[in-house]
């Protein structure tokens, strides 16, 4: 991609500014939680832009206080949490975040993505924990991306009390479509945790969406194909299987 800074920070705004009015519209239809996809400003495609990553690092800090500060605005307003993953620099290293936000707009909890694949691991640094973030409701946990290739993060999460893990991605199709839905619905069995998948759509020809939401047994309850800007929704009763659902819906 080309290199020009100021053009990639007017993409980045118009990516973030694309992932809030879908978030608006999950809080205008009363939305306890909401997830984006991986990369929420969309400056991952940029990792490789120059041969030392300095575009990409030069990128980090700005990109974190732009989503972070709209987003943080949205689940305050619209009294939900939002579950998203954005790049953060700390003690000069970068890292994977994956972050839920409360309902007041603060920060509850944050995650740093332990499995980078070969281009990522040039400039981003592996977390090395799985925290949980709590809800008035429920234990989150949050994967990104490349982290559900493994089970062990699932199934430690999991063994932690972990009620939905969310897997904000850029990815899924890291060995084909159908096994990446057999992987997705294999952990979910292993483990009875439900499952938020959030992929982008179509971004730049490259992902295929497969946005989804897994119950306790496996079966997809709500899935937006391969259909870009759409919604997917489900009222979950906790203590027993999906009460409600849509499938595809562009509200929820």
């Amino acid at each position: 991609p080309a290199c020009n800074k100021n053009d990639i920070v007017v993409k980045a705004r118009q990516n973030v500014a694309h992932l809030a009015q879908f978030l608006r519209r999950a809080g205008e239809e009363g939305a306890d939680i909401a997830s984006t996809p991986e990369d929420a400003g969309g400056i991952d495609v940029y990792l490789m832009a120059g041969d030392d990553g300095e575009v990409f690092r030069s990128l980090v800090p700005d990109n974190y206080e732009l989503a972070l500060g709209e987003m943080t605005g949205i689940a305050e307003k619209y009294n939900m949490y939002i579950v998203t993953a954005v790049y953060e620099e700390v003690d000069g290293k970068i890292y994977n975040c994956g972050v839920l936000i409360d309902r007041k707009g603060n920060i509850a909890g944050k995650y740093h993505k332990t499995h980078l694949p070969d281009t990522e691991k040039l400039f981003v640094a592996a977390g090395d924990d799985y925290p949980l973030c709590e809800t008035d409701f429920v234990k989150v946990g949050i994967l990104i991306c490349y982290d559900m290739m493994f089970p062990e993060p699932f199934r430690i999460m999991n063994l932690q009390g972990a009620d939905i893990i969310f897997n904000p991605t850029y990815g899924f199709v890291f060995c084909g479509e159908d096994c990446g839905q057999i992987r997705v619905q294999g952990r979910v069995v292993d483990n009875a945790v439900i499952l938020v998948v959030s992929n982008w759509a179509s971004l730049g020809g490259d992902c295929p969406g497969c946005s989804q939401i897994i119950g306790f047994d496996g079966r997809v309850i709500a899935g937006a194909g391969h259909e870009p800007n759409v919604i997917v929704s489900a009222v979950l009763d906790m203590d027993a299987e999906p009460i409600q659902e849509t499938d595809g819906e562009e509200s929820g």
